[in-house]
This record gives structure tokens, C-alpha cells and sequence, in this order.
């Protein structure tokens, strides 16, 4: 009885990796301040809370010190220097924004504000942009960094990018042919222990390098890989393995090998051994390029390989559809979508931001597909030219 060699990869969506995508700007509007915080006089020294309004209409706590309004109902905010009011307590404001933070910029004018991210401090000048890049809650404080008794900083906008971490999705089923290859690697012998390298073709088109070790396809079935321990191929101390590297990373991952033969192996994702067993489907869970090794470890024994299928798992890092390669235009869209680069474009999969396959064109024609059946929302577009080459961009249908 024979096995397949699989490698099944299902995309759970369950965590988050990769870089973050910085999304719409977002702003304090510091006339909806309730007045909960008084006009500054020389005893205000103390904390006061008011709600604040971002021009997205989301409502924020702020937590403000030695602070006031504009006593002249200007849409700005007073921090006192240390000792402006007769306190040894600088003046500050403090607040959380939910979504994270891409990169954030004050205004003003007066003696510029230190400003903290999660209590570590930066310096930067009025009307300078900076990068923070951090995901989930974020708590931003600004400080009057003045030393001088009776200086005071008037802060006017704060302004920052929501920085959100991408959702994985769900890619399309892949698999390397190796009927395809035209394999340089003669049948097993005693001396064969180098390296060499093969381009494989997978079941989408895409050609992936693998490279072998000990190891000999059978030239009367060309579908199997042999795959020789070290003490096989003449004590040489090599073990054979057959090692590729996956160009849209693995969720979940499952190898089997063929019951004529010897069948152990050790499995190895980006050069880390991972704990597993002949038919254990086991959770991979990485983004971007995955490095696969299958090694033989079993003492003059033998492995033989079958095939080898994964499911791409991309995530929603494709917040700039102007970048190098592929451009998607209109976006927002409200029927056709259009595609312009290099290259012409074979083949598009849309996913929704939960990581469904909603629509799939498997021959595009003349760079363009009719999204008119999409509802309104978010997508994922993942777009395959005729070179093979792989693209992610995010739309928008309206």
C-alpha cells in the first residue's frame, strides 16, 4: 500500500504577523472638550478629564495636568511649564488611541512638547512628523519640556495614522509537480552524495528552486523521490533532504511518504525542527517566504517522496497599490477593476478581510475584471501575471 507525500496547508484565521498596515488619519478636534477642564490660574496644578472628539467622531478620554483652554475659545490646548503654576508638576495631557499608531504629528506654537508613546519619550519639533509604527492600544502623552518657570506650550492638532495589524488570508491550493522537472539527478547509486538544484513547476504555475541532497527520483516513475540516510549512500555522513522555500508562507502543514519504504523523516520550517510524526497535521503559522526541509534520519533507510501541496497564507499588508509591479485602479472601485504593469495579468483571487475566497477569474482578459457581483467593502486581491509572478494589493468597492 503506497501514500501520498502531502503537504496540506489550511489557513486558520487565528493570529497576526507580518507588518502592520497604517490606515486613515485620524485627529483631536479640542473644541468638543466639555469644559470640564477650567480657563489656567495660578492654583490649577491638578489632573482634569475631558472627552475629546476625533474628526472620525470617536470619543477619547484625556487626562490633562497643569493645563488649560484657549482662554479666547481658540481650538487649542495650554501646558504649563513646572513651576508656571506654582507646582513643581509639568504640564501635560495624556490619552489612548485604540487602533495603534502609523506615525502621529503636533502642532503649535510656543516651546515645543516632549511626547511619550507607551512611556517612552521622543523629541520632536512642531509640524514634525513621527514614525512610530505600533499596533493595538497605544497611550501618547505630551509633556511641556521647558525648564523656564513661565513658559507654556500651546498645542493646536494632534493628528496621527491608525497602525493596524494584517489579518492573514486564505491563498490558493498549491503544489510542486515533479513530473515537471527535468531532473538532472540520476537514479540512486552508492556515490551520489552531492548537492544540486532542480526548478520545480507548481500545480499554479510558479517555479520554486529545490535543492537535494542524497537523494535520486526513479526513472521508471518519475513521481517518486528517493530521499537516502547517510550510512546509504556509503557512510558519506550526509543525510539526504530535499529543501525548497515557499514563496506566500504555511498555516497549518502535514507530510506523508510513501509506505513502500522506510517512512521517517525530520521536518524542518525556516531551519527549526519541528516536533512531528508521520501523518500529524501541525500548526506552521508564518507569513512571507517559508523555508521547508524534509531530511532523512533514519539509519540505511530510505524515504520516498510523492508530491508536495501547500495553501498560500498572505495577510493584508497591501495598503499602497502604486507600488513597483502591478497597480489596481479605481480603488475605490464600483464595477471593473483594471490592472497596469509589466506584465500581463493571467489569473486574480479576491478575498474578504475574513480570509473567504470570494471570486476567482482564472483567465483574465485584456487586464481587467468585473468586480460588479462584489458587496461594498474591503477585499484582498491577490493577481498572478503570465511571468508568475505574484502580487497582494487591498480595494475598496463602494
Amino acid at each position: 500500500m503506497m501514500k501520498k507525500i502531502l503537504l496540506v496547508l489550511i489557513v486558520l484565521m487565528t493570529t497576526h504577523f507580518a507588518k502592520a498596515v497604517i490606515i486613515d488619519e485620524n485627529k483631536f478636534t479640542f473644541s468638543n472638550n466639555t469644559g470640564t477642564l477650567p480657563t489656567f490660574d495660578m492654583t490649577n496644578s491638578g489632573d482634569a478629564v475631558a472627552g475629546v472628539k476625533t474628526n472620525h467622531g470617536l470619543f477619547l478620554a484625556m487626562t490633562y495636568k497643569n493645563a488649560a483652554k484657549s482662554p479666547t475659545g481658540e481650538l487649542s490646548l495650554i501646558l504649563h511649564a513646572n513651576n508656571f503654576a506654582e507646582s513643581d508638576v509639568p504640564g501635560s495631557a495624556e490619552f489612548s488611541v485604540p487602533k495603534g499608531v502609523g506615525r502621529i504629528l503636533v502642532t503649535g506654537k510656543g516651546q515645543a512638547v516632549d511626547i511619550y508613546i507607551d512611556n517612552v519619550k521622543h523629541t520632536l519639533a512642531y509640524g514634525e512628523y513621527l514614525e512610530i509604527n505600533k499596533a493595538g492600544v497605544v497611550t501618547i502623552k505630551l509633556v511641556n519640556n521647558s525648564d523656564d518657570a513661565f513658559a507654556y506650550s500651546t498645542v493646536t492638532d494632534v493628528q496621527w495614522s491608525d497602525y493596524e495589524e494584517p489579518v492573514p488570508v486564505v491563498g490558493d491550493a498549491d503544489k510542486l509537480v515533479f513530473t515537471d522537472n527535468v531532473f538532472t539527478l540520476n537514479k540512486y547509486n552508492q556515490g551520489n552524495s552531492s548537492t544540486e538544484t532542480n526548478t520545480m513547476t507548481s500545480e499554479q504555475g510558479k517555479n520554486i528552486d529545490v535543492s537535494f541532497v542524497n537523494a535520486a527520483y526513479d526513472s521508471e516513475d518519475p513521481k517518486l523521490l528517493y530521499i537516502t540516510s547517510a550510512n546509504y549512500a556509503s557512510n558519506m555522513g550526509v543525510n539526504g533532504f530535499v529543501e525548497f522555500t515557499l514563496p506566500n508562507g504555511v498555516k497549518e502543514l502535514k507530510v506523508d511518504v510513501d509506505n513502500a519504504a522506510w517512512d521517517l523523516f525530520d521536518l524542518y520550517i525556516d531551519d527549526v525542527k519541528q516536533n512531528y510524526t508521520v501523518d500529524e497535521t501541525i500548526d506552521i503559522s508564518k507569513t512571507g517566504k517559508v523555508k521547508v526541509k524534509i531530511m532523512n534520519f533514519q539509519e540505511d533507510a530510505v524515504s520516498t517522496l510523492l508530491g508536495v501541496e501547500w495553501t498560500n497564507y498572505i495577510t493584508t499588508d497591501v495598503a499602497d497599490n502604486t507600488t513597483e509591479g502591478i497597480q489596481c485602479y479605481p480603488n475605490p472601485l464600483q464595477d471593473v477593476l483594471n490592472f497596469n504593469g509589466s506584465d500581463a495579468v493571467q489569473r486574480v483571487s479576491i478575498y474578504n478581510t475574513s480570509g473567504s475566497l470570494v471570486k476567482t477569474v482564472a483567465n483574465v482578459q485584456n487586464n481587467r475584471v468585473n468586480c460588479i457581483d462584489l458587496q461594498k467593502g474591503i477585499y484582498v486581491v491577490k493577481v498572478t501575471t503570465v511571468s508568475n509572478d505574484t502580487y497582494t494589493r487591498k480595494i475598496i468597492k463602494e
